[in-house]
């Protein structure tokens, strides 16, 4: 099983803070047998993929490593302002263009798992991760519960050893939920296309019967008496 990592940290920042962030995660996964690789978004220089992206071999390629991997992990740093840097934007509009094509059998990222690594100011890095987390759902990706992980590499420097050792437990937890959700996928997944050729789109679901709603479809069963003949 894999695991791919998308560091989305850019040229101008730091790539410390990031890179302490995943590296307990990486060995979680490391230790349950999973291979994982790490690629710096950076370093594809990557633009916004056209309709005809299909001739851009960077985003074919991570097309390609995108779906070889059960887990993704999208690491990405924050600001105070808590928005995610546009390496980060750039993957998620870019991996929208190309995975969101093929919604008439389902989304090609059905059966994958994602999670989330966050690195920098703790009040940004919330709002990064609630606005990384859903785009990662609406592309079809499975995101299970603790799926992420936050970490402020610099004031943790300066922490006592007993504190960093504290920061280890999110990353493992995060790490232990996406294998054990990939596995369950792996052995039961989701369906991709709809059943007897039936349409995918929404389907209408009947509400629940109240028992007002009951005793009115029973009465309305009853046969009518007679009328009175004159």
């Amino acid at each position: 099983m894999r695991a791919l990592i998308l560091d989305c940290t850019p040229a101008d920042v730091d790539e410390a803070d990031v890179e302490v962030a995943t590296r307990t995660m990486d060995e979680a996964l490391a230790d349950r047998d999973i291979e994982v690789e790490t690629l710096r978004i950076h370093d594809y220089d990557l633009q916004l993929p056209e309709h005809d992206s299909d001739h851009d071999n960077r985003w074919t390629d991570l097309r390609a490593k995108v779906l070889e991997a059960e887990i993704l992990l999208l690491a990405s740093p924050a600001s105070w302002l808590g928005e995610p840097p546009d390496e980060a934007r750039l993957v998620l509009e870019g991996l929208d263009a190309m995975l969101g094509q093929e919604t008439n059998t389902g989304s090609p990222a059905a059966n994958h798992v994602a999670g989330v690594v966050v690195s920098g100011d703790s009040e940004g890095g919330k709002l990064v991760l609630n606005e990384v987390t859903a785009a990662l759902t609406r592309l079809g990706f499975t995101v299970p519960g603790r799926a992420a992980t936050y970490l402020n590499a610099v004031a943790l420097r300066d922490a006592p050893p007993a504190v960093r050792d504290s920061f280890r437990r999110p990353g493992d937890d995060a790490a232990a939920n996406l294998v054990a959700v990939a596995k369950a996928l792996e052995a039961t997944p989701m369906p991709t296309e709809p059943d007897d050729g039936d349409d995918p789109g929404v389907r209408q679901i009947a509400p629940p019967e109240t028992p007002i709603a009951k005793s009115l479809k029973a009465l309305a069963a009853q046969p009518r008496p007679a009328a009175a003949s004159a």
